[in-house]
């Protein structure tokens, strides 16, 4: 049976791909940022708050074990508020033709739904027929630092 892994996962504010070596280079990797002003929290009871727009992307290395022929699977991103609700999520396939052994991917968000200061999680699963298998999560914490 084939299986796949994810080697690293991280989220950065862009990165950039060399169209002639494939080099990826991430910029600007994320862990932390520092809000600057009072942001409301509109409709933070059911769950869904404010954007913050901040464009970010999710990179990615996967690998598999299995390279005679072309295979998919389902990857669904779920990112979670940090009280653990879910805020928003995305699923897209990993498709891997023949002979290909790695595959990276980069998902392009144009922010977070802002429901509170905290720590977000981003978990980064594989979706089976009968389960899904967390592959990564990633954190990023929301700071306040308001200025008077």
């Amino acid at each position: 049976m084939d299986s796949v892994r994810n080697i690293w996962a991280m989220l950065s504010r862009s990165s950039a791909i060399d169209s002639e070596t494939k080099v990826l280079s991430i910029f600007d990797v994320l862990e932390e940022i520092t809000i600057t002003s009072d942001v409301k929290v509109e409709g933070k009871e059911t769950g869904k708050g404010n954007l913050l727009k901040f464009p970010f992307e999710i990179n990615a290395m996967w690998e598999r074990d299995d390279v005679s022929s072309d295979t998919s699977w389902n990857v669904r991103i779920s990112i979670a508020d940090p009280n653990g609700s879910e805020i928003g999520k995305a699923i897209f396939p990993l498709k891997f033709g023949p002979k290909k052994r790695r595959l990276r991917t980069r998902t392009k968000l144009p922010g977070i739904l802002f429901s509170g200061y905290g720590t977000y999680t981003f978990g980064i699963f594989i979706e089976g027929k009968h389960r899904s298998v967390l592959a990564q999560e990633i954190p990023l914490t929301v700071k306040s630092k308001i200025r008077i």
